[in-house]
């Protein structure tokens, strides 16, 4: 008889519901002996005008750069993403644009390597 062992995905962030102008919703986690960031964001409002999704990462586990920023497009998916993990913590934040967005969905999480 085999094992079967499971890893489980740690969230990073998640998150549905609404946001008020120019707010933000972040999460962050610790990524050693994980190999991707993966994840969705959709909202029926546009994020920040070509950075409403950034992801940061920490080499030394305590001062995020700024790795990876996208647009998030009204009533649009930004589609799958699938980040390499180079750090040892990573933050994932959505900054709403100026109009209010009565639905946002984020979900984020680590792969195992």
């Amino acid at each position: 008889m085999s094992r079967i062992r499971v890893q489980a995905f740690p969230t990073i962030l998640s998150y549905s519901g609404s946001l008020a102008g120019g707010a933000s919703v972040a999460g962050s986690a610790v990524s050693q002996g994980f190999s991707r960031i993966i994840g969705i964001a959709w909202s029926d409002a546009s994020g920040v005008g070509g950075s409403g999704l950034r992801i940061s990462q920490a080499p030394d586990g305590a001062t995020f750069k700024y790795i990876t920023a996208c647009g998030v497009a009204a009533s649009a998916s930004s589609g799958g993403y699938s980040i390499e993990v180079i750090g040892s913590a990573v933050e994932v934040r959505y900054v709403n644009g100026a109009t209010v967005a009565s639905n946002v969905y984020l979900n984020w999480m680590l792969r195992p390597i």
